[in-house]
Formats: structure tokens, sequence, C-alpha cells
């Protein structure tokens, strides 16, 4: 909060000084793994660098539910509307 009034500051003082004001707004660190694309597996290199910079890294979840079970689902939903 005090950094958002302190920006305005500024800015209020660059307008009335006829001067223009940029705002630092610092980028996210995106590790560099991240820039080559979609991520869909990762080395043990990759983990040993995401975890390092506190990424948390998790298994995906195995999909338990059948076609059947879906199906009367997607059944009960329609029926509901």
């Amino acid at each position: 909060m005090h950094k958002q009034l302190e920006m305005i500051e500024q800015q209020v003082i660059a307008e009335k000084h006829g001067l223009e004001f940029k705002k630092y707004i610092p980028k996210p660190k995106v590790p560099q793994l991240m820039n080559r694309g979609p991520l869909v597996t990762l080395s043990q290199g990759d983990i040993i660098s995401l975890t390092s910079k506190g990424w948390e890294i998790t298994p995906p979840q195995a999909e338990t539910t059948t076609a059947e079970q879906k199906l009367v689902e997607l059944l009960i939903e329609l029926k509901g509307k």
C-alpha cells in the first residue's frame, strides 16, 4: 500500500513539472525451462532447478471415474436443467 502511494506521489510530482513518469514493475522470476514451451515431461535437472527456486512439484492425479460413471453424471446434470 505504501509503495502504491509513493508511486502516485512520484507521478503527481512528475506531471507537475511536465515530466513523464514510468512505473517500475518488476517481472516475476520465471525459470529458463518455462521459456521452452509447454512442459510435458521433466528431467531430474528440471526438478532440481524448480524445487531450488521454491516451486512445488506434485504428480498428476490419476482419473478414477469410468466412462459409465461419467455418462451417469452427464445424464443427471442434463435432467437437472
